[in-house]
């Protein structure tokens, strides 16, 4: 079926091949269907469909490639099973891209890929790597609950309008948005789990960034170097057994590291709004080096178990320490 050239819809509806299912450059003016299909592999590079494409609850055994395909409806590989890789890189979709609740073996890539009508990863599980380098997004990111076991890199990754909500999801692995661009109202981990760095390194984030309850292991790293963030930053009641390393960054508004444990805490941002620290327990090193807050300050009932440095800081609002406590090395002999 190479280079097939068909006229209106192509219903595969539980096709059932024990080898690959090649669609090399095929063109089909309508909708390619081939929910609950098994094969070996699905390989449709260069694929044009105007209708969209299902491969819904389908097993396929090895790869699918839907490597320079140019959709224009919906693509849906939601429940699929891949044995190995997902290749989805340098394609066009025109309207939604779903990859919710599939389990890929191998990697994920989406590497130069646009998707203009929201991208669907809602309880995914890679077990390889995810390769989103430079992909484009419309309308949304809804990764929800998602399962990678390998690195995710959405370096350069850009966003326009939509929320990207990576909620209760759970990074085994580095996770990098280096040079990334979101123009979304909301870039959110609330409750997600990073067990090595997640980084923002010279990214632009255009509004709220959420880290709310999100649990960080004692390998991991929490980087954010270089960056804006265009609202609010939220990391209350988050758990950073690791290192948070914001350094050189800027938020526009407000941010709140409220209730709160950390490890070891490198904190350099220029904050527009305020800044809220309160209940928020470091257990070892803290350092607010070059750290510029315009607004208030509250540090009610934070506790440091050595004293924070506060080179270069500048406070310009009022601050307010009831109850802080600063453990001394004096004092805690």
């Amino acid at each position: 079926m190479q280079r097939l050239d068909a006229k209106g819809d192509l219903s595969c509806r539980h096709l059932q091949t024990g080898r690959q299912w090649l669609l090399y450059d095929a063109t089909i003016d309508g909708r390619l269907d081939a929910f609950g299909g098994c094969g070996t592999s699905f390989l449709a590079t260069g694929i044009r469909a105007t209708g969209g494409i299902s491969l819904r609850k389908a097993t396929v055994d090895e790869q699918i490639d839907l490597t320079q395909a140019q959709v224009d409806g919906p693509v849906w590989l939601s429940h699929t099973h891949v044995g190995d890789h997902l290749d989805a890189g340098a394609a066009e979709f025109r309207d939604r891209l779903s990859l919710s609740h599939c389990r890929v073996g191998g990697d994920v890539t989406l590497r130069d890929t646009t998707v203009q009508d929201g991208l669907s990863l809602g309880h995914l599980h890679a077990c390889g790597t995810v390769d989103a380098a430079r992909l484009h997004v419309a309308n949304g990111v809804d990764a929800t609950s998602s399962q990678f076991d390998d690195e995710v890199d959405f370096t350069e990754l850009t966003t326009a309008d939509g929320h990207l909500v990576f909620d209760y999801a759970t990074f085994d692995a580095a996770v990098y948005f280096d040079a990334s661009t979101v123009d979304s109202p909301r870039l959110s981990f609330e409750n997600a789990h990073f067990d090595r760095t997640i980084s923002f390194v010279r990214a632009a984030i255009a509004g709220t960034l959420s880290f709310s309850g999100a649990r960080f292991t004692p390998q991991s790293q929490f980087r954010m170097v270089e960056s804006t963030v265009g609202r609010d930053v939220v990391c209350d009641h988050a758990t950073v057994d690791g290192e948070m390393y914001w350094n050189t960054s800027r938020v526009n508004e407000n941010v709140d590291v409220s209730d709160c444990t950390i490890t070891a805490l490198e904190f350099g941002v220029e904050i527009g709004g305020r800044l809220d620290f309160a209940y928020t327990y470091v257990t070892e090193r803290a350092g607010f080096t070059e750290t510029t807050v315009h607004g208030p300050a509250r540090f009610t009932c934070a506790r440091f178990d050595s004293e924070p440095s506060l080179t270069d800081a500048t406070l310009e609002g009022a601050v307010a320490t009831y109850d802080l406590t600063v453990q001394t090395p004096e004092l805690s002999r």
